[in-house]
């Protein structure tokens, strides 16, 4: 998505479905996830150094990136990452940084609580880490994730 021009800028829990394949040769295929409602998304332009012009302030409270402004804000596919690396810590302890008690959004780096995080492996909090890291220029791209 992103290496084709596109900035989905809603990813969430709700926007990814898993794709199944049928059993071939009696081998169940890998699953697949896919994202889907691509109604926000952003192209990107290559005159504004592949970023692009989100005029209004978009996307889903609780995974929207913290440098995105209320209006005419330059973004890159960095917001989609920082959106992953929410919907991920979601997935592993079942409620959204966002609501951590205490916690300002926005206001420095996401709170991990220990006893919520003793069962997950190292490197799924190190790639969270790198997706909620609050320099858009420092987060992990998709390509490097990968």
């Amino acid at each position: 998505m992103h290496t084709n021009g596109f900035i989905h800028a809603d990813i969430k829990i709700p926007n990814v479905v898993l794709h199944r394949f049928p059993e071939v040769d009696g081998q169940m295929e890998a699953p697949i996830l896919k994202i889907c409602d691509f109604g926000l998304v952003q192209i990107m332009d290559p005159q504004l150094g592949n970023k692009a012009l989100m005029k209004t302030m978009c996307g889903t409270k609780g995974y929207i990136a913290p440098e995105i402004g209320s209006h005419n804000t330059l973004v890159g596919p960095e917001i989609d990452m920082w959106s992953f690396g929410v919907m991920m810590y979601e997935l592993c302890v079942a409620y959204k940084p966002t609501e951590m008690r205490n916690y300002r959004y926005g206001s420095g780096p996401i709170p991990f609580r220990d006893r919520d995080w003793k069962k997950i492996s190292p490197l799924v909090i190190k790639l969270i880490n790198e997706c909620l890291e609050m320099d858009p220029q420092k987060r992990i791209t998709a390509e490097e994730a990968l």
